[in-house]
């Protein structure tokens, strides 16, 4: 017998819009295709939904659920797309403590006061968050001590106009556009200012690209490379285009201070120090927990990140060193991570995910993608495309370790057509 198809049954509906809010809310806070879609499997085999079809990309889930003979089709529209670890963690806890039976309206309540939370860290603090965590990065990439200190209080405070802004509900793109402006505009202002003995320690590319480092779309862009390796293709693609669309406006924004400045950043080279310090462990810890507040991740969890931060990037360095491709050094380093986090998640009670791509962020070839985009807007094609491929390669690498690592220890990452939240 065919299954009927009915489009407004009341008891599959309702159950299915509920497994579409929890989906809905998962995508908004930036997790994998792969997430999104087990977490929704989960939720209707406990509202007993007998099969789930879904398709997930970065703006839209579908999904076709049914039961017995009846059969419902519904299609929700991401419009809002951000980063909230806490609330992953929130849902993943929330998730678990369902129960077979337990009524949609009561799961639909409970979703209700998830959305409803408020971040975790007021504007002041998490604008003082990423001010370290972009000094941290200017440190990590040769700046001198005094142009990461102005590095920091630039990024600091375009991370506070960005967020006045997004409240505003203005455009992200615009958004980002306007605060690598502002950031990198006051970087120069800060360091063409008469009072410096000598303004020269201040004129460099690594400090003045730091400063807006915070807009690198570190976390779309290695989730899309993540869906991808599981073949969610339209979901990463999409991402790709996202984070890539967000790198362009950033770059607009940065290329106009520069022209209006005169200044010429020099192209960055894909290197590192000869030798790894305790400043450079320091800087990792104070740039990934930097960054993790700036996800709305906990105190504890972002002290997690820090630590993970300081061993996967200290080895990705002492590896490239001693001589190992830095691609090659970053894929080990984030593999390193991957593996840390899937120990210390239980411990935390974060899933893994909000401490893995913190975690590699500080490896992400902020410099290199900043320059790519600066070429390609002065008509360097040629060089363009070789610090373009070289950022790809980096990123790649980065997925892929954090994907070895999921394999090595998640079954539902190394078999097919296995769904488990983890």
């Amino acid at each position: 017998m065919n299954p009927k198809i009915v489009s407004d049954d009341p008891a599959l509906g309702q159950a299915l819009r509920v497994v579409m809010r929890l989906g809905l809310l998962l995508l908004r806070s930036g997790t994998t295709n792969f997430r999104v879609t087990d977490a929704m499997n989960v939720l209707a085999a406990k509202l007993q939904i007998e099969t789930l079809d879904t398709n997930v990309t970065l703006n839209s889930i579908v999904a076709t659920a049914s039961l017995g003979n009846c059969v419902v089709t519904l299609v929700r529209e991401n419009t809002l797309i951000g980063l909230n670890a806490h609330r992953l963690a929130v849902l993943d806890q929330l998730l678990a403590e369902v129960d077979p039976g337990m009524s949609p309206a009561a799961i639909d309540a409970r979703l209700d006061a998830v959305e409803r939370m408020p971040p975790l860290h007021s504007l002041p603090a998490t604008a003082i968050a990423v001010g370290f965590a972009c000094g941290g990065f200017a440190s990590l990439n040769g700046a001198s001590l005094l142009a990461c200190g102005v590095a920091a209080m630039s990024a600091a405070v375009g991370q506070a106009l960005r967020i006045l802004l997004l409240r505003c509900r203005l455009n992200q793109l615009v958004v980002t556009a306007i605060c690598a402006a502002f950031a990198s505009a006051l970087y120069w202002m800060i360091a063409r200012a008469p009072w410096w003995m000598n303004p020269g320690k201040l004129d460099d590319a690594a400090g003045f690209i730091s400063s807006v480092l915070f807009l690198v779309p570190g976390f779309p862009l290695v989730t899309a490379l993540l869906d991808l390796i599981r073949l969610h293709l339209t979901s990463g693609l999409s991402r790709i285009a996202y984070g890539v669309m967000l790198l362009m406006a950033g770059s607009a924004g940065l290329g106009l201070v520069s022209g209006v400045a005169g200044l010429v950043p020099p192209t960055a080279t894909v290197g590192g120090p000869a030798s790894v310090s305790l400043l450079h462990g320091f800087a990792s810890f104070v740039s990934g927990a930097g960054f993790a507040i700036l996800y709305n991740s906990t105190w504890r969890a972002a002290l997690a990140v820090g630590i993970l931060a300081v061993i996967g990037n200290l080895v990705r360095l002492h590896l490239h060193a001693v001589g190992l491709p830095l691609a090659s050094a970053t894929c080990l380093g984030a593999l390193v991570v991957g593996l840390a986090a899937t120990w210390g998640a239980p411990h935390v009670q974060k899933p893994r995910i909000a401490l893995t791509v913190p975690g590699v962020i500080v490896m992400i070839p902020g410099l290199l993608s900043y320059d790519t985009m600066t070429l390609f807007s002065r008509g360097h094609v040629m060089a363009a495309l070789t610090t373009g491929i070289q950022a790809g390669f980096i990123l790649a690498a980065m997925a892929m370790g954090l994907a070895v690592a999921r394999i090595l220890t998640d079954k539902a990452w190394a078999l097919d057509d296995v769904h488990r939240m983890g």
